[in-house]
């Protein structure tokens, strides 16, 4: 009888220890799952960003079904800083003449209930477009709260001739353009 009871007495640690390492299992699941939504959060929010919110909806669209033409171009005017010769600001371009390794810095501030917003800067250079860096925020749902901005820096070679701008992928994106609040700045390094 006394083997009966140490046997159900192991028997108990065992099934206790087996649950135990099924909550962790659990556990450990239910974390990756979280981290897994998380990453499908930001990537619907980069696509959102890349491609709105439409569909493609014929098999000839272009990438995303993006209208080429729906986004916002900001037009710059040059600050309080000095140009130098070394860049060259015409409307929404700002055009690199002397080549070098830039620190090229922007931040938009949008005052817009779109789920998301975000801004691209973009390089071209004899024909070729090249995205250099994108920034991309989370927008509160409330108009009157809706403000929010959006700061991406990074260092990049520019060769002579390349033009940088700074886009919006919505054409109605709502932004507020103060020079405290919206710009496009750039220093060779």
């Amino acid at each position: 009888m006394t083997n009966r009871y140490t046997v159900h007495f192991y028997g108990s640690y065992l099934l206790y220890a087996v649950s135990l390492f099924l909550a962790c299992l659990m556990v450990l699941q239910s974390n990756r799952v979280r981290e897994i939504q998380v990453e499908l959060r930001e990537l619907r929010q980069w696509t959102s960003l890349v491609c709105g919110d439409r569909k493609e909806s014929s098999a000839d669209s272009s990438r995303c079904g993006v209208d080429e033409d729906d986004y916002t171009l900001v037009k710059w005017a040059l600050g309080l800083s000095r140009l130098g010769e070394g860049l060259q600001v015409s409307g929404e371009k700002v055009t690199v003449v002397t080549e070098g390794t830039y620190f090229i810095y922007s931040q938009v501030l949008y005052k817009d209930t779109t789920w998301t917003m975000g801004h691209v800067i973009k390089k071209r250079l004899r024909g070729m477009e090249t995205i250099l860096m994108k920034c991309i925020q989370s927008m509160p749902s409330n108009i009157t709260v809706a403000q929010n901005t959006c700061f991406t820096a990074g260092v990049h070679y520019l060769e002579p001739g390349s033009t940088l701008e700074l886009s919006i992928p919505r054409k109605s994106a709502g932004l507020v353009l103060k020079p405290q609040s919206t710009f496009l700045g750039m220093f060779r390094i």
